[in-house]
């Protein structure tokens, strides 16, 4: 690997981090002609690294391929007349295909409790069993802190707030908000500040703050996740296996699809089935937070300092 210094700074070598696709897992065995760029990285002035241009092609490429296969799983939502329901912000509103959502709603799984003994059940009842449901509801969490980068600060200041997509999810499927400003300070200097609310649903109830805690959603993800690959396969012809001269982008980006399918399916078992918009989440070795759920929850948000 080679440093280039560009000018003098002082650098964090534990702050360092780049994407490397991991060759070592299971599926990923026999691989052959993997094409992968140079892994070079230059350190520039501004915050923390940069990556070489070659790397940073890779990247976007990533981004758009991921994108492309994300949105196949999913179709756009129509109301009675036939009109394309949008948000607040005309974005169109999308859901799972229903394939896809009908065979995760029906599968059985084997999931292990926090005793390690087993049941099996869905992934809502999964859900209702790691939960912890709260008596005395708070109308409003205040003063959050949201630490991001400065480009996502500018996009959810102009666009408004949308649940992130990540496989780094291990409170939950959520946008992630710190309880004091030192925390958050731990994942970026930029930050947003908010406040989180509980929704008032069509029926007149008001979403719920519940508390989770340690592994749960590892527990859940670990039981589902290969069924949710082989039905992804099954709907869409999407899979993990590689093909020859293949850049290394594409196969990270179909091998970590059904991480994201299974968290926006997950997501959307809280939000709509069980009228969940957040929940304090704690465990040891981590940062006690809230985890989001439901976006419409975040009120008043804007750029901290």
């Amino acid at each position: 690997m080679v440093y280039k210094l560009c000018c003098e700074v002082n650098i964090q070598v534990s702050r360092v981090s780049f994407r490397v696709p991991n060759l070592i897992n299971k599926n990923f065995r026999d691989i052959q002609n993997v094409s992968q760029p140079k892994k070079t990285i230059s350190f520039g002035s501004s915050y923390g690294d940069s990556l070489s241009e070659e790397l940073m092609k890779a990247n976007i490429e990533q981004r758009k391929y991921s994108d492309e296969i994300y949105q196949s799983c999913f179709t756009p939502v129509y109301d009675d007349k036939g009109k394309l329901i949008t948000d607040k912000k005309g974005r169109a509103e999308m859901v799972l295909l229903p394939e896809i959502k009908d065979r995760l709603d029906n599968s059985v799984f084997k999931f292990k409790d926090f005793n390690n003994e087993e049941f099996k059940g869905s992934i809502k009842e999964a859900f209702k069993k790691f939960i912890i449901n709260l008596d005395n509801q708070s109308e409003v969490m205040e003063r959050l802190f949201h630490g991001t980068s400065q480009e996502s600060i500018k996009a959810i200041l102009e666009k408004g707030v949308r649940i992130p997509r990540s496989t780094n999810t291990y409170f939950g499927p959520g946008m992630y908000f710190a309880m004091s400003e030192g925390d958050a300070q731990d994942y970026s200097p930029a930050k947003l500040i908010a406040d989180i609310t509980r929704v008032t649903r069509k029926n007149g109830e008001k979403g719920k703050f519940v508390r989770v805690y340690g592994d749960y959603y590892d527990r859940i993800k670990d039981a589902a996740i290969l069924d949710t690959t082989q039905i992804i396969d099954d709907v869409t012809g999407i899979n993990g296996r590689p093909l020859p001269n293949e850049p290394y982008y594409r196969l990270n980006a179909r091998y970590s699809l059904p991480l994201l399918i299974l968290g926006e399916y997950c997501r959307r078992v809280l939000v709509d089935d069980l009228g969940i918009d957040a929940a304090y989440a704690s465990a040891p070795h981590h940062h006690s937070c809230v985890v989001v759920f439901n976006a419409d929850s975040v009120k008043n948000i804007q750029k901290y300092k």
